[in-house]
Parts: C-alpha cells; sequence; structure tokens
C-alpha cells in the first residue's frame, strides 16, 4: 500500500551562487544540499583565512587549499547531522542554512592554522551507506542518482523480497 500511493514531487532546488556560478542541489531529504554549504563557507571565508587567496589561486597543491576544503566540509556536515530530514515531517530551515549570513558566521569556528575536530563518535556514524547510479549516452545525455541510507534511517523493517528499508516509524498489524 505504501508504495502504491506513492507519487513523485517536484521540489525546488537548493541553491548558492559560487564564483558566478548558480549552483543547483537536491534539498531535504537529500543530502545534495551539503554541497551548498560547504561553497557558501569558502566563499565567505577564504578571504577572512587567506586575505588576496581564492581557492583557484590556492590550488590543489597548496596545503592551505586542502585545510579550507576540509574545514568547510566539516561545517556543512554538522548543519546535515543537525538538520536534515523530511521536510514532510520537520521544518528545515533551509533559507537561514543556506544564506551568506549563516556562512559567514560559521568562519570564526575554523582556525585557518589547526585542524578542528573530526564529528561526534558513536556508532551512527557506520550505520548505512551510498550507493552512486550514473550513466550516459553518446550524445551527452548524463543522469546520475545517489541514494543514502544512514543513521538508521527508516523503521528497520525491510519489504521480503526487495531489500530495502521501509521509511514509517510504525506500522499496523
Amino acid at each position: 500500500d505504501d508504495l502504491a500511493a506513492y507519487k513523485g514531487e517536484w521540489v525546488e532546488a537548493a541553491s548558492s551562487i559560487y564564483n558566478g556560478y548558480t549552483v543547483l542541489e537536491l534539498p531535504p531529504p537529500s543530502q545534495d544540499w551539503g554541497a551548498n554549504v560547504i561553497l557558501n563557507v569558502l566563499d565567505a571565508c577564504v578571504p577572512k583565512w587567506a586575505p588576496g587567496k581564492t581557492m583557484a589561486s590556492l590550488g590543489p597543491a597548496s596545503p592551505q587549499y586542502w585545510h579550507f576544503l576540509i574545514e568547510a566540509k566539516k561545517l556543512a556536515y554538522a548543519d546535515l547531522f543537525t538538520y536534515n530530514a523530511d521536510p514532510n515531517f520537520t521544518k528545515i530551515p533551509l533559507d537561514m542554512l543556506l544564506s551568506k549570513a549563516h556562512a559567514a558566521s560559521l568562519c570564526a569556528k575554523v582556525d585557518p592554522a589547526k585542524a578542528s575536530a573530526t564529528g561526534p563518535a558513536g556508532d551512527d556514524n557506520r550505520l548505512g551507506d551510498t550507493i552512486v547510479l550514473s550513466t550516459a549516452d553518446s550524445e551527452g545525455n548524463m543522469v546520475s542518482w545517489v541514494n543514502s541510507n544512514y543513521s538508521g534511517f527508516g523503521s528497520g523493517i525491510t519489504v521480503p523480497g526487495y531489500g530495502f528499508v521501509r521509511s514509517e516509524e510504525h506500522t499496523s498489524e
């Protein structure tokens, strides 16, 4: 019944501007919007962390480049772990999370010369996994599908013969 009642949804993309480019990602419950947070943090913070520099001018041979990228990722993942959920059941402050003001506020959490602590330890970060299916044709059409099942998502009940986890928290017998 759950699958028979399912209908796809058209959603508004999570968007940000980075170096003059509009970056569109899937909104929650996808984790994709974290890429927007990463880019916003880099855009807001690199000029403060390394005056006169950009990620492009630092380049991938620079330790600072990798330090800033990793620190921006840690901040974005903290937002993902804190806020990501199904927007049909939880209010997610996505406009705030994707704002330039939020990105600027995160700059103070980074020491440009020292790595910050990693995320919280625990069993939750070992549950689930992510798969990616990608294909392209000879005309240059491409599609990629990413599915993540993490942090004990759903009921833990699988559909016999299908192997996926049902999303509802409870079932009726």
